[in-house]
C-alpha cells in the first residue's frame, strides 16, 4: 500500500495561529501520529514529538483511541506498558530541507494513571539522528500562572482518496499562543484529568492532542491533553489542558541485556546521562524501602518532588 502525504502549513480555522517567537524550532521535532493496519484501515488523529534519538512523547489517549477503533479493546483492560500493538503506528517529521522522514513506533511505555506515553521509535534506514540536533530541552515542572505558552499540533488531518485511487494523508499544522490560567499540582479532578496538569487559554483543536506545549524560551513544558472542540462565542477565551511533564520520570523503559534477558531502567537514567535535557531538575535520588521505590527530585530553587515508582522490579 502506497500512501501520499500532503501538508499545509497554514491553518484552515476561523481563528488563525497567532504571531510567535520561540527560541527553539519545535516544528522540526513534531509530527502527526498515523495508525495503519495494512489492507484494512488507516487513521490519523493526533500529534507526537521527538525529545531525543529513539524517543518521542504523545498523549496516551491518542493511541488508545486507535486501539479502541482498530482492535476493539480498551487500554486499561488488555494492554500493559511495553506491549506491542497489532497495527502500525508511525510518526512523520518534516525536515528543514523539505524532506520528510517516517519513524515506526517499536514500543509504548506509559503510566496507567497519567496521559503521557513514551514512544520508543525507529527511524527509516539510513536516517542520521544528528540532523535533528540540538534536541529540545524539557521543563519538567509546570509553568507559572499568567506565564506565556505556545502549543503546536496537527488538527483536522484526514485520510482521503486521491484521483488515482490511492489513499493520502492530508495534514494541517496549527500553532497557538496563550497563557496559563490554573496549575493543578496533583490532579484537576478524579475522573477526567486525574494527573498533574494545567489550564491554558490557547486554542487547542482536535488532533493537537499529544503535541508539545513550550514556554517563551522554547523549552517543552507540557503535552496537550485536552483540546477545545466547541465554538467560541464573542470574546470568550478558549480553554484547554496540558499534562505536566515530571511524572514521566517514573516510566520504565525496556532494554535488552542478552538472549531472553531484559532490564527495565527508569526514564530518569536518560536525564542523568544528558541523553534527554532538562532545565529545572538538578538532583536525583532514589529512595528505597521494602515495599516500593520513590524518586526524590530537587533543583537550585529549592523546589522538590517525590515520585512514587511502585514495587521494585
Amino acid at each position: 500500500m502506497k500512501l501520499i502525504v500532503k501538508s499545509d502549513k497554514s491553518s484552515n480555522h476561523t481563528r488563525p495561529p497567532q504571531p510567535h517567537t520561540v527560541a527553539h524550532p519545535i516544528e522540526m521535532f513534531t509530527g502527526p501520529l498515523f495508525a495503519v493496519k495494512p489492507d484494512e484501515c488507516e487513521f490519523i488523529h493526533g500529534t507526537a514529538f521527538i525529545i531525543a534519538p529513539g524517543y518521542a512523547l504523545t498523549a496516551t489517549h491518542v493511541w488508545e483511541d486507535y486501539l479502541k477503533i482498530i482492535e476493539k479493546r480498551k487500554l486499561h483492560e488488555t494492554l500493559k506498558p511495553g506491549a506491542k500493538l497489532n497495527f502500525m503506528l508511525m510518526l512523520r517529521i518534516d525536515l528543514p530541507s523539505g524532506d520528510s522522514v517516517h519513524f515506526s513506533i517499536e514500543r509504548i511505555q506509559f503510566h496507567l494513571k497519567g496521559d503521557i506515553s513514551v514512544l520508543e521509535i525507529i527511524a527509516q534506514e539510513g536516517f542520521d539522528w544528528s540532523i535533528l540536533a540540538p534536541y529540545p530541552t524539557l521543563r519538567l515542572n509546570p509553568p507559572h500562572v499568567n506565564e506565556s505558552i505556545y502549543a503546536y499540533g496537527f488538527p483536522n488531518s484526514s485520510v482521503e482518496i486521491e484521483a488515482d485511487g490511492r489513499k493520502g494523508f492530508h495534514v494541517w499544522t496549527h500553532l497557538s499562543a496563550g497563557t496559563v490560567n490554573e496549575v493543578h499540582e496533583t490532579h484537576r479532578d478524579k475522573i477526567l484529568l486525574k494527573f498533574p496538569c494545567y489550564q491554558v487559554d490557547a486554542l487547542l483543536l482536535g488532533g493537537m492532542s499529544g503535541g508539545p506545549i513550550t514556554d517563551s524560551q522554547g523549552n517543552i513544558c507540557g503535552v496537550i491533553a485536552s483540546s477545545h472542540t466547541l465554538e467560541i462565542i464573542g470574546d470568550e477565551s478558549p480553554i484547554g489542558y496540558a499534562s505536566t511533564l515530571w511524572p514521566i520520570l517514573g516510566v520504565c523503559l525496556e532494554q535488552p541485556l542478552g538472549k531472553k534477558k531484559y532490564q527495565y531502567p527508569r526514564l530518569i537514567r536518560l536525564f542523568r546521562t544528558k541523553v534527554i535535557k532538562s532545565i529545572d531538575i538538578d538532583h536525583f535520588e532514589l529512595i528505597c524501602d521494602p515495599e516500593d521505590f520513590r524518586l526524590f527530585l530537587s533543583n537550585k530553587n529549592n523546589e522538590s518532588r517525590i515520585i512514587q515508582l511502585g514495587l521494585a522490579e
